[in-house]
């Protein structure tokens, strides 16, 4: 299984940029996708379109800094603990024989550097699928068992985690939800300043939703350019 929103390209996952226009205002709009795991170079790509756009003014919007702050982890209920725990345990196995040399997370210092609310140390990726998502035990052993046919597994147990359960109806609601909240800052962004070029760095999985949401807005897909997560070419 590829990534969710991804294209197979020569095997190798793709993400997309998107360039819109709107149909009567002169505005330009760009959702970058992202796979939140690749190569320096594949991250060196995305944050090169990301500084091209923020020189010509366009304001930047970061997915990952619309997370809702954090509690303390100590004040968590016993069970997500518990649950993060077998997580990481039961899929520790799959992650051993399944890490692409080379791979950095997006928001290390390989990765992009984007502002966020949150920083890495406070949650991590099982912590976030399972308070956010709801993630049920269910879930979880449905996501394991999916892992044991094969899907794409990258770099650690929780980023395991994240990857795995995307396919799972938790992070489904999740997803949806994200989408929604992007299109609604994007109104808000836009009604408070027309005339800003706007650029999205987003997940790769919300990005069907997030484009099919700015057509309905009015805009137009004037270019589409594919990134592959593994090389510095674009296709």
């Amino acid at each position: 299984m590829q990534y969710p929103g991804s294209k197979s390209i020569g095997s190798v996952d793709n993400s997309a940029i998107y360039t819109l226009c709107h149909s009567k205002l002169p505005r330009d709009m760009t959702i970058v996708g992202t796979i939140h795991v690749g190569t320096p170079e594949y991250f060196a790509t995305l944050q090169s379109h990301l500084d091209e756009r923020t020189a010509k003014g366009a304001e930047i919007q970061y997915e990952n800094s619309t997370f809702p702050s954090p509690q303390n982890l100590k004040t968590y209920p016993d069970w997500v603990q518990n649950r993060t725990h077998r997580l990481r345990k039961s899929l520790a196995k799959f992650t051993i024989n399944q890490t692409p040399t080379g791979y950095v997370e997006q928001g290390s210092k390989e990765g992009i550097q984007y502002r966020a609310t949150w920083q890495p140390h406070d949650l991590n990726r099982a912590d976030l699928v399972l308070r956010f998502g709801r993630v049920s035990s269910e879930i979880v052993t449905k996501a394991v068992e999916e892992a044991s046919r094969g899907y794409k597994v990258y770099e650690s147990p929780a980023i395991a985690a994240a990857g795995l359960i995307m396919a799972a109806k938790g992070w489904r609601i999740l997803r949806d939800e994200r989408t929604n909240f992007a299109l609604n800052a994007v109104d808000n962004t836009l009604g408070k300043n027309p005339a800003t070029n706007l650029t999205l760095l987003w997940g790769a999985d919300h990005l069907p939703g997030l484009v099919e949401g700015m057509v309905d807005r009015g805009y137009n897909v004037t270019n589409c350019v594919w990134v592959p997560q593994e090389t510095t070419h674009i296709s």
